[in-house]
C-alpha cells in the first residue's frame, strides 16, 4: 500500500523495504513474496531448491575470490538509483540468513560483488563485512581480519551507527566460531551499546548478536551473568513481538540459565511456544536452536533415551541442510550427539552402536582444528572410557581435557571434567575435586551441580 503514488525505481524500494521489514518481523512467507517480486523487476530470482541456492552461492564466491577486495569509491549520486536498488534487494534477501540460511545465501554472496563493483561507501562497508565472515566460514583465510579492519574504518569515516555495529555484530561472530569466546564477547556487548535499541532497523542485528553473547556466556562458563542478561533479552523480544527475536533467548543456550535454577518446565515450556510461531515445513535456524536447548534439557534431566530419539528424528534433516556447514553449530551438534550417546549406554553398559556413533562424533570437533573443541573431544572419549569401566584410560582423558578447557577459558566444562575426575579417583582427593567443582558451579547461581554435569559430561553415572 505505501507504493502507491510511487513508480519506477522508488515504488520497488518500498516494496524491498516491506519485504525486509516482513522478514525482520517473521512474516517469513509473506516477506518472501513480496521480495520475489521486487527481484523479478531487478532480474535476479528466487532460488528454486536448495541445490541451486548452493550452486548460485559457489560461482559468486568463486568470482569474489578472483575479483578480490578493492573498489573505486563513488558517490551514490554517481550510481544509477536502478544499480543502487539492485545492491538493496540483494541485502534484504540476506536478511533470510537469520532464518532460512540457505535461501538467504546466494544474496549475502552477490551482495558484496555488486556493492564493491559500485563503491558507493555505505554499502561497501556492509559488502565487506559480508566478505569477512564469507571467508572466515567458507575459507578460513587469514586476511578476515585486516578486511574487518577495513569495514570498521569505513564505518567510522561515514559516521554510521548502523554500519559500525554491523561491523562489531560479525566480528563478535566469527570470534564465536573461533571459539574465542572472550573476544566475541567484547565485540558483541560493543554492537549492543552502537545498535542502541530505538530502531526497527536493528532489530534483527540485536538478535542475531545477542546469540554470541549467549554463546560466549555459556562457554565461558559464566551463567551467573548469563542469568542476569536473560530477562532484558526477553523483555526485548517481548517489546519486539517477533519470534526470531523470542527464539534467541528462549532456546539454543538462553535456557541454561532456567537449568541454572532448576526449572526445568520454565525451560520446556519456551522453547515449546517459540517453535510453534514458525513453519514447519522446512528446517529453519529456529529449529536448530530448539534443538540444541531441548536437547540440554534431556540431558540435564539425564534422560539419554529421550535425547537420543530427539536427535535420530532431527538429524537427517540437519545433515542435509546448511547448517551442518556452519562453523559453530557443526561442533556443537556433533558433541551433543555424543553426549545423547553416552547418556543413552548408561554406567556398566557396552552398547556397541551407541558407543561407536560417541566416537565418530567425537573426532567430528578435533577436524574443526581449534582450540575449544579439543578439549571436547578428550571429554567425550572419557566418558566412552567409564562406560566401558576403564577408569584408568578415562582419568587420563581427564586429565588431558581440565588445562585445554582452562586454556580457552571454558571454565564451566573444566569444572565439570575435574568433578567427573574426583568421581573417578574416590578418596580424600576424589571428595575435594568434587567439593572444588561444586563450589565452583554454585557460585555461578547453578543449584544442582550434578545434574550440569550430566549434561555435559554424561557416562560417568551417580551423582558424585
Amino acid at each position: 500500500a505505501a507504493a502507491l503514488g510511487f513508480s519506477g525505481t522508488a515504488a520497488l524500494q518500498l516494496r524491498r523495504r516491506a519485504a525486509e521489514f516482513l522478514l525482520r518481523a517473521g512474516r517469513l512467507d509473506d516477506g518472501r513474496e513480496v521480495l520475489r517480486g521486487v527481484l523479478a523487476a531487478v532480474g535476479l530470482r528466487m532460488p528454486r531448491s536448495g541445490l541451486e541456492a548452493k550452486v548460485m552461492a559457489f560461482w559468486d564466491l568463486v568470482r569474489l575470490r578472483l575479483r578480490g577486495s578493492d573498489y573505486r569509491e563513488r558517490s551514490a549520486n554517481e550510481i544509477a538509483p536502478e544499480e543502487l536498488l539492485r545492491i538493496d534487494t540483494c541485502r534484504s534477501g540476506a536478511v533470510m540468513l537469520i532464518t532460512d540460511a540457505l535461501l538467504g545465501l546466494p544474496f549475502a554472496t552477490r551482495f558484496p560483488l555488486l556493492a564493491l563493483e559500485a563503491g558507493e561507501p555505505y554499502r561497501v562497508s556492509l559488502a565487506l563485512v559480508h566478505l569477512a565472515v564469507v571467508r572466515a566460514w567458507s575459507e578460513r583465510r587469514q586476511d578476515v581480519a585486516d578486511i574487518f579492519r577495513r569495514a570498521e574504518s569505513a564505518a567510522q569515516r561515514l559516521q554510521n551507527s548502523e554500519a559500525h555495529g554491523y561491523v562489531h555484530m560479525n566480528m563478535g561472530y566469527v570470534h564465536a566460531m573461533r571459539g574465542e569466546w572472550r573476544r566475541a564477547l567484547r565485540c558483541s556487548d560493543e554492537a549492543l551499546a552502537i545498535l542502541g535499541q530505538e530502531s526497527d532497523a536493528v532489530r534483527l542485528d540485536r538478535s542475531s548478536t545477542q546469540l554470541a553473547v549467549l554463546a560466549s556466556l555459556f562457554f565461558l562458563g559464566e551463567i551467573r551473568e548469563l542469568t542476569r542478561r536473560l530477562p532484558q533479552m526477553l523483555e526485548e523480544a517481548r517489546r519486539w513481538e517477533d519470534p526470531i527475536s523470542a527464539s534467541v533467548p528462549h532456546t539454543y543456550f538462553g535456557n541454561v540459565a532456567w537449568l541454572a535454577t532448576d526449572d526445568v518446565e520454565r525451560a520446556r515450556r519456551g522453547a515449546c511456544e517459540v517453535l510453534a510461531r514458525f513453519p514447519q515445513d522446512r528446517l529453519l535456524q529456529q529449529h536448530v536452536f530448539e534443538l540444541i536447548g531441548s536437547l540440554q534439557i534431556d540431558l540435564y534431566l539425564a534422560d539419554g533415551r529421550r535425547a537420543w530419539e530427539r536427535l535420530a528424528q532431527a538429524w537427517r534433516k540437519y545433515r542435509k541442510s546448511f547448517y551442518a556447514s556452519n562453523p559453530l553449530y557443526r561442533p556443537v551438534l556433533h558433541h551433543l550427539r555424543a553426549r545423547a550417546a553416552l547418556a543413552s549406554v548408561g554406567a556398566g553398559q557396552n552398547n556397541r552402536a551407541l558407543i561407536r556413533s560417541a566416537l565418530r562424533d567425537a573426532k567430528r570437533p578435533e577436524r574443526e582444528r581449534a582450540a575449544w573443541c579439543d578439549p571436547l573431544a578428550w571429554l567425550v572419549r572419557a566418558g566412552v572410557a567409564a562406560v566401558q569401566r576403564d577408569e584408568k584410560t578415562a582419568v587420563g582423558y581427564l586429565r588431558q581435557a581440565i588445562p585445554q578447557f582452562e586454556s580457552a577459558e571454558m571454565a564451566l566444562f573444566a569444572a565439570v571434567a575435574r568433578r567427573r575426575l574426583g568421581e573417578l579417583l574416590g578418596g580424600e582427593e576424589g571428595r575435594d575435586l568434587v567439593r572444588q567443582a561444586d563450589d565452583w558451579m554454585e557460585g555461578e547461581g547453578i543449584r544442582v551441580p550434578w545434574r550440569f554435569a550430566a549434561m555435559l559430561a554424561p557416562g560417568f553415572g551417580g551423582r558424585g
